[in-house]
């Protein structure tokens, strides 16, 4: 169990907020980003969205591929030293995201993803840019440091480290500032949304 009880009153109130959660230090790592990027299908402009795009890819659909357009993996490392990149539908990455998924479903009833950004300590432009969701957001901060800054009803800022938990509320201007390679995971809920009885994360045990 991840959230608690004051952190399930907190998302009730509906105000940003920043928490240290000591268990969440060892929620994801390093190598299991580096496992799911590497036996995943990714392709551009679907499953993985360039932010402040630098530059142009090219490449040839890959043989016995089902997909148009899969990113090669001499190209995804590419993107991924080069960009700021958005991985979305990552919400059977691993088993401890689909436990923490079905938690935020079971407390607000909405549909819940789970979205990857990662920026390479090669990538100069740290930023995304101040800006705001459609959807209320958890993030859980993964490795690395990032600033954040929240425009709430009162301004938050702080450096992120690896087990901190941010939630920002639908259309609150937020930005996030990388000072390193980061990693983040961040669990946006659907607006209006309501978790139907058939739609639950699944870990398949064999």
């Amino acid at each position: 169990m991840y959230l608690r009880s004051n952190i399930r009153k907190l998302l009730k109130n509906r105000k940003p907020f920043i928490r240290k959660i000591p268990s969440l230090e060892s929620f994801y790592s390093k190598n299991e980003f580096e496992q799911y990027v590497n036996t995943t299908t990714f392709v551009l402009g679907s499953n993985l969205i360039i932010r402040n795009k630098n530059n142009t890819y090219i490449w040839e659909d890959k043989p016995w591929s089902n997909f148009n357009n899969v990113i090669p993996n001499k190209i995804l490392e590419v993107i991924l030293k080069e960009e700021t990149t958005l991985l979305t539908n990552c919400d059977r990455a691993s088993k401890t995201i689909i436990d923490f998924i079905t938690e935020v479903q079971d407390e607000t009833n909405m549909i819940t993803d789970c979205h990857m950004f990662y920026c390479s300590s090669d990538y100069k432009n740290k930023g995304l840019g101040k800006h705001n969701d459609d959807n209320d957001n958890l993030m859980i901060h993964v490795f690395g440091e990032t600033k954040v800054t929240i425009w709430g009803k009162d301004k938050i800022e702080r450096v992120l480290k690896p087990g901190d938990l941010v939630y920002v509320p639908r259309k609150v201007n937020h930005l996030f500032e990388s000072q390193s390679e980061r990693l983040s995971l961040s669990f946006p809920m659907l607006y209006k949304s309501k978790v139907q009885k058939d739609y639950n994360n699944y870990w398949i045990g064999l």
